[in-house]
């Protein structure tokens, strides 16, 4: 199953809630290599499940001929016998059983020897398949951790920046206050000078 991922509108949605257009570029370009790699790794798997699958319909059809011809070929053998021994039918029914027991036992063993042969090679895909998930999953997080590093440096250095802001915005306001604050009393006091006689 393909993961369709795009970053142009992954980035432009974290710019309209209020990330840099840098910040929102680096986050959604990482996003959409993690979102491709898990792409990839579902086809992948896909295409493991589908082989195996094959595979096993391949084993499963040999084996139905084979059962079919070791049939026909004991039916051959049995009417053959029956029309050349009549006076004889009870001792090679017996004879013929045994073959017939025989045969399943050796046809059972097959088929075990097969089933053993097939849960391996399923096992050992299940194995690969897993141990290249958990190599995507290591590679997933060490990028998650690399972005998440790179966020909060941006975020440390806006803060920082704000911070600064702030002080140099607090500064000048006081200065402003204490110049209104001289201006008021300078005022004052050229009116009470004015209001006192000469």
């Amino acid at each position: 199953m393909t993961i369709l991922f795009d970053n142009h509108q992954y980035a432009r949605r974290l710019q309209d809630a209020g990330m840099p257009a840098a910040l929102a570029d680096i986050h959604a370009e990482t996003t959409g290599d993690i979102m491709n790699e898990l792409s990839a790794l579902n086809a992948k798997v896909d295409h493991y499940a589908a082989e195996t699958h094959a595979k096993i319909d391949t084993v499963q059809f040999k084996l139905d001929a084979k059962i079919d011809r070791s049939d026909t070929s004991i039916n051959g053998r049995i009417e053959e016998m029956d029309t050349r021994i009549n006076g004889t039918i009870e001792e090679m029914d017996a004879r013929i059983n045994g073959r017939i027991e025989e045969m399943d036992a050796r046809i059972n063993g097959r088929i075990e020897e097969m089933d053993a042969r097939i849960n391996g090679r399923i096992e050992e895909m299940d194995t690969r398949i897993n141990g290249r998930i958990e190599q995507v999953d290591i590679r997933i997080n060490g990028k998650i951790d690399q972005v998440d590093i790179r966020i909060n440096g941006r975020i440390d250095q806006v803060e920082a920046r704000l911070e600064a802001k702030i002080a140099d915005s607090r500064a000048e306001l006081i200065r402003w206050v204490v110049g209104v604050g001289i201006l008021q009393s300078s005022l004052l006091s050229a009116l009470l000078l004015k209001m006192i006689p000469a």
